[in-house]
């Protein structure tokens, strides 16, 4: 019985860390030589010679046959932006300008955000249009303001947790070729020992989203077969009650960055090896996003998303 209770109490302290990650997160701080020894109120911090509990041995990160991935259900942003110049213009008249952040804010950029405060939904040239473009430049004026103040993992950090947040390789991409971000949460849920370590790997996976969209991982010009958005593989094998607690706090702030920074983005979020106490978790992360996006995180394996192969 006490042993459930404290275990309820430090999931309970986990969920409202990661109301608080985001405030926290926006601060600037030092990755250090080895993950941080902050400790998190009511956590037991496990001692620096314990060894890291591994996780259990993993794929490739090649896609399950099994999974059916999502469909997308509008056209792509460059042909909603080509053909709708008047919403563009509508767009471009309270947004960032196309130079801004490094050249992010293109037309198709714009429509993803349009596209993401539902202006496919509402009747064109009506209040409820004019509306969504005007709630999108908003969106994209916030995230122009964060670009310029976000921090930004180094590359030797980025180097340092490869093994906790990388690209699959080539041959391993996902639908439509598609790029295929890695992350080994359980891991890093026993590996990012307080506070400032977690904050810094999910500052590693937000940098690795934004090199791809500014870098051409992430293609932004007209055409078919280019992929647009990512396919994110989640591995939360090894976590236990304790260890999780630490990571849910990045996992809830790189599912809300990736909805209110980057729109349009993300093609799905797989959670694979998820443990029974934190199926819980599908229901956090989906509650952070946007209505277009929120069925895009499936639950690979046991009790999970299942179908028949693709043809």
């Amino acid at each position: 019985m006490l042993r459930r209770a404290t275990a309820a109490a430090v999931l309970a302290t986990g969920v409202a860390a990661g109301v608080s990650y985001y405030k926290y997160s926006t601060t600037g701080r030092l990755w250090g030589g080895a993950w941080g020894p902050e400790e998190i109120p009511g956590l037991e911090e496990v001692p620096a010679s314990a060894p890291a509990h591994p996780p259990p041995p993993q794929p490739s990160g090649r896609a399950p046959a099994h999974l059916h991935p999502p469909t997308r259900t509008y056209p792509s942003p460059h042909l909603l932006a080509a053909s709708n110049p008047e919403a563009v213009r509508a767009l471009r008249s309270n947004s960032p300008s196309p130079t801004a952040a490094g050249g992010r804010f293109t037309d198709a950029e714009l429509m993803r955000y349009a596209v993401a405060a539902g202006w496919l939904a509402a009747a064109p040239g009506s209040p409820a249009a004019a509306k969504c473009l005007a709630a999108a430049a908003a969106a994209a004026r916030r995230t122009d303001a964060w670009l310029a103040s976000a921090v930004w993992a180094t590359p030797a950090q980025l180097v340092q947790a490869a093994h906790l947040a990388h690209w699959a390789p080539p041959g391993d991409e996902g639908p439509g070729a598609r790029p295929v971000l890695v992350l080994r949460v359980g891991a890093a849920s026993h590996e990012a020992r307080g506070r400032a370590a977690a904050a810094a790997y999910g500052d590693v996976i937000v940098t690795l989203v934004q090199g791809a969209v500014m870098e051409g991982r992430l293609a932004d010009v007209p055409g078919e077969g280019r992929p647009q958005d990512l396919v994110v593989r989640v591995d939360a094998g090894g976590a236990s009650v304790l260890s999780s607690t630490r990571i849910l706090p990045v996992v809830r702030h790189v599912a809300t960055t990736l909805n209110q920074h980057f729109p349009g983005r993300l093609y799905v979020m797989e959670l694979h090896n998820l443990p029974p106490f934190a199926t819980w978790l599908v229901v956090a992360v989906r509650g952070l996003m946007h209505a277009t996006t929120r069925d895009k995180v499936v639950v690979v394996g046991e009790g999970g998303r299942h179908a028949a192969p693709p043809p």
